[in-house]
């Protein structure tokens, strides 16, 4: 499936974030608990999905007031419009999902990662063990903090797994390492897997995921409960705000430590995952610029909303693992915005290596 251009047809769109819940208990300490949860949005229309999108971002806009600059906007993206510490920024992602989720012909799954200690040998999670890499046991929040990186590849495996679809088209949010595991293993495997770098400004269906996400968390820290997939389904159809219908819940824990946990040390980089990431990609680049990722990130939305009418991921570029991708694929075209007289040296070699990389001029 070519996804050139606007993505079209059925498409998976996944987003997720590693909560950090804290409290204090009633001897007066404190504890806290690390909490993986993910949300994926399916849409079998995706053109229709993307113009509704349009019309529930640009009422809400409207309705608090702000200005909106671009087509699609991450949920970190619309906090930096509100005030610090804004209850506004709350309201506007709960309105939105509600609103988004009330949609026809749209689905939402969530997922959630608990590790029960009681089932586990000494209390602790065995990895590795396949490769030649020895067994480790590390405990169940070092092995969160492991499986955090990849947990929207094992949200993508969890869901497709019951779904026994095959060959689906998958949108995960950009990640530069994925954890070798048997989930990842499974959906490079048997589906159409798409990594995009910061899908979530670019891609409705992503930006929707991260959203919701960034909803539950917000109730999540609020929540006294404990938190289980029970808990994410009281919080999204609370008072029957959201009706039921085309809403799932999972839970992935203790019996798929077969599937989500480290097989080996190995981590798959950029290079390695270069069969997957979608293009074109846009690279961005004031060269060696101390603290350059800071001062383009501030002045990005153009590069955003031009990848999202050609429907591509913008990564900025890291000479240190991009170097060995950019360019390389020769049917499909990478580019490159240089901001400054060094990052414009950088395209030049390439240029003379006549790499498949066009320079991006907004």
């Amino acid at each position: 499936m070519d996804l050139t251009g606007q993505l079209r047809g059925k498409l998976f769109g996944f987003d997720s974030k590693c909560i950090y819940k804290e409290w204090v208990k009633s001897d007066g300490t404190r504890s806290h608990v690390k909490i993986p949860v993910g949300v994926c949005v399916h849409t079998g229309d995706n053109e229709n999905f993307e113009a509704e999108y349009e019309e529930i971002m640009t009422r809400l806009f409207q309705k608090f007031g702000i200005t909106k600059e671009k087509r699609v906007y991450a949920s970190n993206e619309i906090g930096r419009l509100f005030p610090p510490d804004s209850e506004d920024y709350a309201k506007f992602c709960l309105g939105f999902t509600r609103e988004i989720m009330k949609l026809e012909d749209v689905k939402f799954t969530f997922f959630i990662t608990t590790i029960n200690k009681k089932y586990l040998t000494d209390g602790k999670v065995t990895i590795n063990g396949e490769y030649g890499a020895p067994t480790v046991s590390i405990t169940v929040e070092e092995f969160i903090d492991k499986m955090t990186d990849s947990y929207n590849v094992i949200c993508a495996w969890k869901m497709m797994s019951i779904m026994k679809l095959r060959r689906a088209n998958v949108i995960l949010d950009g990640t530069t390492a994925i954890r070798d595991c048997k989930a990842w293993e499974y959906l490079r495997d048997t589906h159409s897997v798409h990594i995009m770098y910061n899908a979530d400004k670019i891609v409705p269906l992503v930006s929707a995921a991260d959203i919701i996400v960034r909803n539950l968390e917000f109730f999540i820290k609020k929540e006294k409960a404990y938190i289980n997939e029970s808990t994410l389904e009281k919080i999204i159809h609370y008072e029957e705000k959201i009706t039921k219908d085309e809403t799932y819940f999972y839970y992935i824990g203790n019996p798929d430590l077969k599937y989500i946990k480290q097989n080996s040390s190995r981590t798959y980089t950029s290079y390695d995952l270069r069969s997957y990431l979608h293009r074109p990609i846009i690279y961005v680049s004031a060269g060696q610029l101390p603290g350059q990722k800071e001062m383009l990130e501030s002045g990005m939305d153009p590069v955003y909303d031009m990848a999202s009418s050609i429907c591509g991921s913008v990564k900025i570029f890291d000479p240190k693992h991009d170097s060995r991708i950019i360019g390389q694929n020769p049917e499909k075209e990478d580019y490159f915005f240089p901001f400054n007289k060094s990052a414009e040296e950088i395209l030049e070699i390439f240029t003379k290596q006549k790499r498949n990389v066009k320079r991006l001029d907004i």
